[in-house]
């Protein structure tokens, strides 16, 4: 089903870059299945697929303006496969140049709906955006460093964090489990003719 983006995300989606000539914004949102490819032999497909099912992404996904020499030159430029090169498309589809992706909003490719908090993500990615480029190469290569390092921190923390939660977990049930878990078949006189055993837990077997 398609869905439409609120006047007011698109104005201050217009104010993290500015505006084309023509008035429209550098940054869009658009449905995951309501996005699909204009030109050549790809029209009509859609542009954002999600890989596991093969399916278009079910949430929003903020696109960025790019300037038609990001796809190249024109000499290399595949018309058969790609249609009319981006700089002579001038429709919403191209404005002049090519709509990529940005960033999918969506947490662990689950929807999210368009809220004032969303908002405030993608303006604070812009915001880390602008302060990434204005680093050098080397400042960049330490900061993504950083990150991953902060990243894999985070994930010995949370397993660390979860064992401990087991441990006290089990503290808590040991002899319940214990006595679920490790079990025997036990024989009572009444189904020895048949060998039929019941499950009794260990060290507090009952034969009737």
């Amino acid at each position: 089903m398609s869905k439409q983006v609120p006047e007011y995300f698109k104005r201050r989606l217009a104010d993290l870059e500015g505006c084309l000539p023509d008035g429209t914004s550098k940054n869009r949102l658009v449905f995951g299945p309501d996005a699909k490819r204009a030109h050549g032999k790809l029209a009509g497909t859609y542009k954002y697929i999600d890989p596991d099912s093969g399916q278009p992404m079910p949430f929003w996904i903020w696109e960025t303006w790019y300037p038609p020499q990001m796809c190249g030159d024109r000499e290399t430029w595949n018309y058969d496969f790609l249609g009319p090169y981006p700089a002579d498309c001038r429709l919403d589809c191209c404005n002049g140049g090519y709509w990529g992706l940005r960033s999918p909003i969506t947490t662990c490719g689950e929807y999210i709906e368009l809220s004032e908090e969303t908002l405030l993500s993608i303006e604070r990615k812009q915001f880390m955006d602008i302060q990434f480029s204005m680093l050098n190469e080397v400042e960049q290569l330490a900061f993504i460093d950083a990150q991953l390092s902060e990243r894999n921190k985070k994930s010995d923390e949370e397993a660390f964090a979860e064992y401990i939660d087991r441990v006290e977990d089990y503290s808590i049930h040991k002899e319940k489990w214990d006595n679920d878990d490790n079990r025997v078949f036990v024989f009572p006189e009444k189904y020895a003719s048949t060998k039929k055993g019941i499950k009794e837990a260990i060290g507090r077997p009952k034969v009737v």
